[in-house]
């Protein structure tokens, strides 16, 4: 429908009594799951919806209206972002929104300005990812998986035009707050640097698009990429590995991260018998301070603070314990355009075309280790 739309295709009635009988079959065919929310359910009724638009079917336009209605309702929290856990997938979901929107506009469906709402909320949560360098080009962290359909770089030019459309510009914007003070989501910014957080525990790992995000952060500077999250470029087993926390910053704990059996979903988390409890992960926000603490291991204490000041990026480990025989891993993953020199054994110069920075290290254990390890991601 969408080749159609634009003009790839030419409109064949053959080919679209085809696509109409599909839409039968799939509106007995919802994707809907028991005890389970799926981004795929959406996905129907936007297909549904763009067909019955660009073919003036008005009962199948009520029934995906009253469906999308309903499934944003549940998906979308107050700020406009989409609880799945992923940011790729905060803009592949917007996308599905601005192609509704534009087709019930462009086609004259009725109460389409319903969903305006949601549209212009989860756009705002676009943007609150967004960031820009001195090049002009955006990119935004990646958190979560990614989907294989669409980079980074398409979505950001496909939302770019349509917000640049008439169709998007008739709705009246809100402002666009700087720092969206989320319960999932954290931003610390200034006019040099941008930290990106995700709290895990407020939607949990039920089928959805989530890592193990727990004290993991993403760092921009003047919109360059410096810490990253290596991200999962497929669903294929052999790379499920990357959803773990020792593949994000993360702090990993007798190599296991936390919380990680909810991301397995083994038999005690699928029986119920285990939940995930909002008070074991304890997060702290103020203006330029963020910080995250496990309340949940007995003798252990551990807490990750961030301080942004200046051009000065704090990173702060606490933890303590009685057992001699603990093992604490705290990957840092670097992009890849950035080299990265010793100075000596607490001091680094990270380097790249467009910035160059210290990274000092300060701690009081003799036995913490330093190792630098290269990979091609």
């Amino acid at each position: 429908v969408l080749l159609c739309e634009f003009k790839f295709l030419k409109k064949n009635d053959i080919f679209l009594n085809h696509l109409i009988n599909q839409m039968f079959f799939l509106a007995k065919n919802i994707e809907f799951y028991k005890d389970k929310i799926s981004n795929h359910s959406l996905n129907n009724a936007r297909a549904i919806f763009l067909l019955s638009a660009y073919t003036n079917n008005i009962v199948f336009q009520k029934f995906s209206m009253k469906l999308i209605s309903y499934l944003c309702s549940k998906f979308i929290d107050k700020d406009g972002f989409f609880k799945f856990g992923s940011s790729h997938y905060q803009f592949v979901f917007t996308k599905w929104l601005h192609e509704i929107f534009y087709f019930g506009k462009k086609y004259k469906v009725n109460n389409i300005d319903s969903i305006s709402k949601y549209l212009l909320n989860a756009q705002n949560a676009c943007e609150f990812f967004l960031q820009t360098n001195v090049m002009k080009k955006t990119t935004y962290p990646l958190f979560g998986n990614l989907s294989p359909d669409f980079t980074p770089e398409f979505l950001v030019n496909y939302n770019k035009n349509f917000t640049n459309s008439k169709y998007f510009r008739s709705i009246k914007r809100k402002k666009i707050n700087n720092i969206i003070n989320n319960n999932e989501w954290i931003k610390l910014s200034n006019k040099s640097q941008s930290v990106y957080f995700r709290n895990p525990m407020i939607n949990g790992f039920d089928f959805n698009h989530a890592h193990a995000d727990f004290f993991h952060f993403v760092n921009f500077y003047r919109g360059n990429q410096i810490f990253i999250d290596p991200g999962r470029k497929d669903y294929l087993i052999e790379n499920k590995k990357y959803i773990y926390s020792k593949f994000h910053n993360s702090i990993v704990l007798n190599e296991k991260g936390f919380f990680e059996e909810f991301i397995n979903r083994n038999f005690f988390t699928k029986m119920g018998i285990l939940s995930l409890n909002k008070s074991q992960y304890i997060v702290s926000k103020s203006n330029n301070k963020i910080s995250f603490k496990i309340n949940s291991i007995p003798e252990f204490y551990l807490k990750r603070s961030f301080e942004l000041n200046s051009t000065t990026l704090k990173i702060i480990n606490s933890f303590k314990t009685k057992n001699e025989d603990v093992k604490i891993l705290m990957p840092l993953y670097i992009d890849n355009e950035i080299t990265m020199s010793k100075i000596n054994e607490r001091k680094y110069l990270l380097k790249s075309k467009s910035f160059k920075s210290i990274l000092n290290i300060t701690d009081k254990n003799k036995l913490f280790k330093i190792e630098l390890l290269k990979n091609k991601k």
